[in-house]
């Protein structure tokens, strides 16, 4: 990979290409924290679907580094921090609204 190996945050991401594709991150569980070489970190990311976290019957997601950074592209997911947002912001910390064609 190309790109930084960021180990992700714990809580909720939404996809700009779906919004509706919505995943929390459950647990994010880092191998060794003492690796000197970021592109080398291996951590394992936990995630499901929003809703289903306390639902111990639905399948989640077990992702490696290079497998959560390629899912992050593939669904355009956005990390939302943990703070009440009006709808105007979510839509702009997304990456703007679409003109739903209303005046």
């Amino acid at each position: 990979m190309t790109h930084s190996n960021k180990i992700p945050s714990e809580g909720l991401y939404v996809s700009k290409k779906d919004p509706s594709v919505r995943l929390v991150v459950t647990d994010v569980i880092v191998v060794d924290e003492e690796q000197e070489d970021t592109a080398e970190l291996l951590y394992l990311v936990y995630a499901t679907h929003e809703g289903d976290e306390d639902d111990m019957s639905e399948l989640g997601y077990e992702l490696m580094p290079e497998e959560w950074q390629e899912f992050v592209r593939l669904n355009q997911l956005e990390f939302i921090p943990e703070r009440e947002m009006t709808v105007a912001e979510l839509r702009k910390f997304l990456g703007g609204s679409k003109n739903s064609g209303r005046q």
